[in-house]
């Protein structure tokens, strides 16, 4: 990963926010991770009084997982949940493959179908609203 700093992480957090609206397509579904992600990141930096992402200690490098930085954050039990739902790829052909909260990015990256799409908006729309109110 590239050098980033506190500042510009919760700058992007807020863009892809901002742009991702409703998430009515894989691209603004892609969007919406990604401020999920950069938001966490953001609280991790801040609970660690850090102001570069390389200087979080290892545990609290979460790339992708945001369970893992939910847990690591002490989030509330129900936004784990989206680790919890059936989510699989729907490929024309067999077979499908699982897809964990820490891979959805690509899903939405390579424009992959899954399953319980809708679901899968709703409970990182909840993660977001949390994250949202945390950077107030």
């Amino acid at each position: 990963m590239l050098r980033a700093t506190r500042r510009e992480m919760e700058k992007a957090y807020r863009w892809h926010r901002d742009q991702s609206g409703a998430a009515s397509s894989a691209s603004l579904r892609l969007l919406l991770f990604y401020s999920i992600e950069c938001g966490l990141k953001v609280l991790l930096m801040k609970e660690y009084r850090v102001e570069l992402y390389d200087d979080l200690p290892a545990e609290a490098k979460v790339n992708h997982d945001i369970v893992l930085a939910l847990m690591r954050l002490h989030a509330p039990p129900e936004l784990m949940g989206i680790d919890r739902l059936p989510v699989a790829t729907v490929h024309r052909q067999n077979p499908q493959e699982r897809v964990r909260p820490c891979d959805l990015h690509q899903a939405f990256r390579y424009g992959i179908p899954i399953d319980s799409e809708a679901g899968v908006v709703t409970a990182l729309q909840k993660i977001l609203a949390w994250v949202k109110e945390k950077l107030q």
